[in-house]
């Protein structure tokens, strides 16, 4: 029979029941390679035929192989580069149609250099295979189903191929699929295919499973019993897939234990879909996971779990139609991620982490989705009709562009949602809801509150709060006056209401608020402008967006007073007072409560204006406007109580009393300030309250006062001070930083009675009667006089009538004896063996002057005026 072939010799061989192989011919072909049409028929049994001494045999006919055992051998081990090509339309077969099984094979044995091969063209029965040495190699290059357990040195499906496995085949070193083919697995039941000897498989095209049961494994010694699979053993392979390729997972059946296991590390996927209503928690990739263009997530229980990394590279797309993902993916710049499930997702959706960027981000249908990580947007977020995103306590939403939202988004307390383009604007039919919590209030309390959204009236904020407890600021008066009709007013942007407490809260016990603004976010630049403000006036404003902004940028952004305002006064007795706003400027934050003993307080600002919170702020003198644009936003959810800073050292004094008042100021050392009056540093007292601690800056009260740098221990700072309640009175260091931090001593000098006090050793307790004493304390940083032995005048004397008692204070002077004489010198009292620089009498006397005479204990005499 004569065969086509590329010069050389066509030897055969056979092998006749024992012995070794005799040589029967030896055939020679035309140089042109052609040939009769008459099929080859081997067969005997146990015949060998060996092609040799060629590069290119090709078949021209149908081939018989009948001869049970029969092999056709391609080359041999000294016969490099032998290449078999069954062309198209024919096939090698016991018979025109019935494939060789348990008959003819064909084997492929190594060479000493070069690869000996098969091409299958045909799109007819494709030989059996024989046990093939690893160098070998088949060429799949038409779209056929091949069966059997033979062993393959090197697999390649190619021409846009689609080869279906229905056996166990092994491929000892390669297999590879080119792009626009496909391995199709699992068209048996236990059908698998297994890679030897850390194999690597390049996945150029598909690598798809058959049927339903069908499943990919790696890295495990015993495939699945039910579904086709491709596993590696001993050592992991490694997996390639070229820029087109795609990998596909579906498996249906819940019996099935181990339907994937580990990957190899440094996989690469083009496309991998995981389509699975089976057992959850199946998809356990231990190594690294590259998506290049198209990861998608279909049924609620495909999870992809315990993976190292799973990164989706620059222009990837991630669709998700239901599953989890309990991983983090790593996103490229430019990744797209879809959402169009109908499951909601409370955790596994965790898109990207604080670092990762989407490029757009689309939710369409889906009963909710829940960001568990920050989450950046590059361009567009988009909510399909009846979609609904959260973004939850202590996360961020950041996008670039305009929100498309015709469903609904969420952002709970302590969340943020920020955008960065000015010129877009947010639309759809869809709502916003932004949940804020107050600090912990009463019934008779009040909330400063400013509105993130658009479209929502007050009186829908607080539905139990009077209609009479609603309340915006007069500028020309710097009076609250109530709204007239809240039910049909809206907040107004970027505008401060206060709010009283629920009618139907117990007066008496704390509550938080839990405020919920309904409409659409707000974004872009917002501006109070000239027709509503006027100059050099205070008026209520507040933060306009759903997401904190930064204090320091909104003044470095206006032209103000330089101070801002909090509300955060809790209704007290008027024997108590405390100032009712917290104070702001680059300088810090001075509270109008006592700290925890953590060193925080609530109460206190730091620099963070948050979503809803309103405040106070004055123009400038000659500004007209107020500005809240997109660049003061920021993403903080939990706002430490000081920001220590390397250039800025500073300390807060508290006053205090035996009956509750307190009041707090701060002085900063920093490099913007000098001694005169710095705007953005140095904050006004607000003069809201008759207790007050402040510093003092040409005859004026400041609650914050910035001071130049360098530090000098010479400097001194005056301090104001007034009361309108007699009584004993505590200035203690709340808290310091900077150099104070490191060991400078901060003394309070009381030029009444003449002694320096060392507030960094405790505090400092006086006594003081009604009135306003802004010469009597300075803070100071050396001990210039002794702290021993001070003069003891009447004016180091404080005394005072209290609930029908005299009080009366020496100083650092221990009294020995105190009597109290009428106008007309009469003794009324006497209290003598004091041996205290404190003490108390008691005198029937009403509604008259009297005059104390006062004994030391070194026998000093001094005397004091009353009103009792």
């Amino acid at each position: 029979k004569t065969v086509a072939c590329s010069g050389g010799v066509l030897s055969y061989y056979y092998y006749a029941g024992s012995g070794s192989l005799a040589n029967v011919a030896s055939w020679s072909s035309n140089a042109n390679g052609s040939g009769g049409s008459t099929p080859i028929n081997f067969t005997t049994v146990y015949q060998v035929f060996v092609i040799r001494n060629t590069t290119a045999v090709s078949t021209d006919a149908a081939w018989n192989v009948a001869g049970t055992g029969s092999v056709i051998q391609v080359g041999d081990p000294t016969v490099p580069g032998v290449a078999l090509t069954i062309a198209s339309g024919y096939d090698i077969s016991t018979t025109a149609v019935t494939p060789v099984v348990g008959n003819g094979t064909i084997d492929i044995p190594a060479a000493s250099s070069g690869v000996n091969s098969v091409i299958l063209q045909s799109t007819a029965t494709p030989p059996a295979m024989g046990i093939m040495d690893a160098n070998s190699e088949v060429h799949y290059q038409a779209t056929i189903s091949t069966a059997g357990s033979k062993t393959f040195g090197k697999m390649f499906i190619e021409n846009n191929s689609t080869v279906t496995f229905t056996g166990k085949p092994i491929i000892q070193t390669t297999l590879n699929v080119a792009t626009g083919s496909t391995l199709l697995l699992g068209g048996g039941t236990g059908d698998y295919v297994t890679v030897n000897n850390d194999a690597t498989v390049a996945i150029y095209g598909s690598l798809k499973s058959a049927k339903a049961a069908g499943a990919f494994s790696y890295g495990v010694t015993t495939p699945g019993t039910s579904f086709g699979s491709i596993q590696f053993i001993n050592a992991v392979g490694s997996l390639l897939l070229g820029s087109s390729s795609t990998v596909e997972y579906n498996r249906t059946s819940s019996s099935i234990a181990q339907p994937i296991s580990t990957l190899p590390t440094g996989v690469k996927y083009n496309n991998l879909t995981l389509s699975d209503s089976g057992v959850a928690n199946n998809k356990l990739f231990s190594g690294a996971v590259t998506v290049n263009n198209t990861f998608t997530l279909n049924q609620s229980a495909s999870t992809l779990t315990a993976c190292g990394n799973l990164t989706l590279a620059d222009g990837a797309t991630i669709v998700r139609t239901s599953g989890s993902l309990d991983v983090a993916p790593v996103f490229g710049t430019t990744v797209n991620v879809t959402y169009n499930g109908t499951t909601a997702i409370s955790s596994g959706f965790e898109i990207p982490t604080i670092t990762s960027v989407l490029n757009n981000l689309t939710i369409d249908n889906p009963a909710g989705v829940i960001l568990n990580l920050d989450t950046t947007v590059n361009n567009d977020l988009t909510l399909g009709l009846g979609s609904a995103l959260t973004i939850p306590t202590g996360k961020n939403l950041t996008v670039d562009n305009a929100i498309v939202n015709n469903g609904t988004i969420t952002i709970e307390n302590n969340a943020n949602l920020v955008q960065t383009a000015l010129a877009d604007t947010n639309s759809g039919s869809g709502t916003a809801i932004v949940i804020r919590n107050s600090a912990s209030i009463q019934l008779y309390d009040y909330t400063l509150w400013s509105s993130p959204v658009t479209g929502q009236n007050l009186k829908a904020f607080s539905l139990e709060t009077l209609d009479s407890r609603f309340y915006n600021y007069d500028s020309s008066t710097n009076q609250y006056n109530v709204v007239p009709n809240p039910t049909t007013t809206p907040f107004a942007p970027a505008t401060g209401y206060l709010i009283r407490a629920p009618n139907t809260w117990a007066p008496a016990t704390p509550n938080t608020f839990n405020g919920v603004f309904t409409g659409v976010p707000n974004n872009g630049n917002i501006s109070l402008s000239a027709s509503a403000l006027a100059s050099n006036k205070f008026y209520a404003v507040g933060n306009p967006y759903p997401s904190t902004i930064s204090a320091d940028l909104f003044l470095n952004g206006n032209d103000t007073g330089g101070t801002l305002y909090f509300w955060r006064k809790i209704n007290n007795a008027t024997t108590t007072p405390t100032t009712s706003y917290a104070t702001y400027t680059l300088a810090g934050g001075v509270g109008t409560g006592i700290p925890n003993s953590g060193g925080s307080s609530s109460i206190t600002p730091d620099g963070t204006i948050q979503v809803g919170q309103g405040f106070i702020v004055k123009t400038g003198a000659s500004s007209t406007a107020l500005n809240f644009t997109n660049a003061m936003r920021t993403s903080s959810n939990t706002s430490p109580f000081l920001r220590t800073t390397e250039d800025r050292s500073r300390f807060w004094l508290n006053l205090t009393s035996t009956t509750g008042a307190f009041c707090q100021t701060m002085v900063a050392y920093m490099p913007e300030a000098t001694s005169a009056v710095d705007n953005a540093i140095d904050g006004r007292y607000f003069n809201d309250s008759p207790v007050a601690l402040t510093s003092i800056i040409n005859a004026e009260e400041y609650t914050i006062q910035g001071r130049a740098l360098p530090f000098a221990t010479l400097d001194t700072v005056p301090l104001g001070f007034k009361t309108n309640a007699a009584g004993n009175y505590t200035i203690a260091i709340d808290h310091v930083d900077g150099l104070f931090s490191s060991g400078q001593a901060i003394y309070l000098k009381d030029n009444l009675l003449n002694t320096v006090n060392n507030l960094s050793s405790g505090g400092y307790s006086f006594a003081s009667a009604i009135g306003t004493f802004n010469s009597r304390f300075e803070v100071v940083y050396q001990s210039t006089l002794a702290e021993t032995n001070p003069t003891f005048t009447a004016n180091s004397v404080i005394a005072f009538s209290e609930n029908g008692e005299i009080r009366i204070n020496s100083g650092s002077t221990i009294m020995e004896l105190v009597r109290v004489y009428d106008l007309q010198g009469r003794l009324l009292v006497e209290k003598k063996q004091i041996n205290s620089s404190e003490t108390k009498l008691s005198t029937t006397a009403t509604n008259q002057v009297l005059l104390l005479e006062i004994t030391a204990a070194n026998g000093t005499k001094v005397t004091k005026k009353i009103i009792q």
